[in-house]
């Protein structure tokens, strides 16, 4: 506390005025005012550090000073204490709802005064001090905030430019791969032909999940909206995932709920698909022998007439650790995330995924045991 705080007295009885000089002088520099109009003068010129002012004046009171000098950006952090014969409680009531701080009663008590005046003048330090602090750390994160507004911007400027750089070259090899493919009949040419186009597509899919994941994270990604039927969309996945199934060995069906053939619902189908392909393609992807299953599930209706619908993802793979399971779907995780893993990826699949079910006003999860094989399943919000 500054051992020098400016203090002023407002009496319109010298002999108040100097009582309380007498009493504050030594630690204190003191000024004084006869009126609730000179009061206000002075605290808008020279801001002191606490006032004490009577409560009844001729003219403007304490109370009605006190009013003015709270309306007042520039007076209304001053404390004011009260000094005063008056000990009504009505009357001191009313002196807190004018914005005073506290208050001293005449005769004065020279021990209780210099206590109460440091009272408020060490609260009033506190105040700025916590002020003080408040701003910095506002100032702080306004420039943090501004730098990571800055970084995704320059994030997104990057991804869309190497995307655009990779989708070239891809390209170039995609038209190439398929002329080439034409004009050879060697059979084992054929086969490295085959596999530079299946690379080729791989590293595509990878660009275009980087620029989903960077999309969603932006808040940068809207869904559509159009009429569609489930089985339309179930059919969609059997067809573009049948190549993967066959090649595998494995057994592939879907088991919708009656109720649900012929329906029509209101929704984003594309993304819907996008969904239910990474998990299908996931089961497969760990699933040596046996089968992948998709099942729809009609549930209740919301408060806001759309319908809950709930798909599950059942396969006969490998299976999941519960301790992993959580961390699947953070972005760049994988159940086995060692250098020396089977499966490749770049484990931001099911991220996406989760992402995208939470736009559509669902939630996703995973039953899962090692050895045992795997279900996700995962709900959205669809309007008849």
């Amino acid at each position: 506390m500054n051992a020098r705080a400016r203090l002023l007295v407002v009496d319109d009885e010298p002999i108040n005025i100097q009582t309380l000089n007498q009493i504050l002088r030594d630690d204190y520099e003191i000024f004084s005012a006869t009126s609730g109009e000179s009061a206000i003068a002075f605290c808008r010129a020279y801001s002191p550090d606490l006032v004490l002012i009577d409560i009844v004046m001729p003219g403007m009171d304490g109370l009605e000073t006190c009013r003015r000098l709270k309306a007042d950006v520039t007076t209304r952090n001053i404390p004011l204490l009260f000094v005063t014969v008056h000990g009504a409680p009505e009357l001191e009531v009313e002196a807190l709802e004018a914005g005073g701080s506290d208050f001293i009663s005449k005769p004065v008590n020279p021990a209780v005064v210099r206590a109460r005046v440091r009272t408020h003048l060490a609260l009033k330090a506190q105040n700025e001090h916590l002020e003080q602090l408040v701003a910095t750390r506002t100032s702080a994160l306004r420039i943090a905030l501004e730098a990571a507004e800055d970084a995704s911007r320059a994030k997104g400027i990057f991804l869309a430019t190497i995307s655009h750089e990779l989708r070239t070259p891809l390209n170039a090899i995609f038209g190439f791969t398929a002329l080439a493919s034409r004009l050879t009949q060697d059979p084992k040419l054929q086969r490295y032909l085959e596999q530079v186009n299946g690379s080729a597509t791989h590293l595509l899919s990878l660009v275009d999940d980087v620029l989903e994941a960077s999309r969603l994270a932006a808040n940068q990604l809207t869904l559509a909206r159009h009429d569609f039927r489930l089985e339309t969309v179930l059919r969609e996945v059997e067809q573009l995932s049948k190549p993967q199934v066959l090649a595998k060995g494995l057994t592939f069906s879907l088991e919708i709920a009656p109720a649900l053939f012929g329906k029509s619902f209101s929704g984003d189908p594309d993304r819907l698909k996008q969904i239910l392909l990474t998990l299908v393609g996931n089961a497969v992807k760990f699933t040596a022998s046996g089968s992948v299953t998709v099942h729809v599930l009609r549930m209740q209706m919301d408060e806001g007439g759309r319908s809950a619908i709930r798909f599950e993802v059942q396969d006969t793979g490998v299976g999941i650790a519960v301790e992993d399971q959580k961390r699947i779907f953070y972005p760049f995780e994988q159940a086995d995330g060692s250098s020396t893993r089977k499966y490749g990826g770049l484990g931001i699949g099911l991220n996406i995924a989760k992402r995208l079910v939470q736009l559509m006003g669902g939630e996703m999860g995973i039953t899962s045991s090692p050895g045992q094989g795997s279900t996700f399943w995962f709900t959205v919000l669809l309007e008849a």
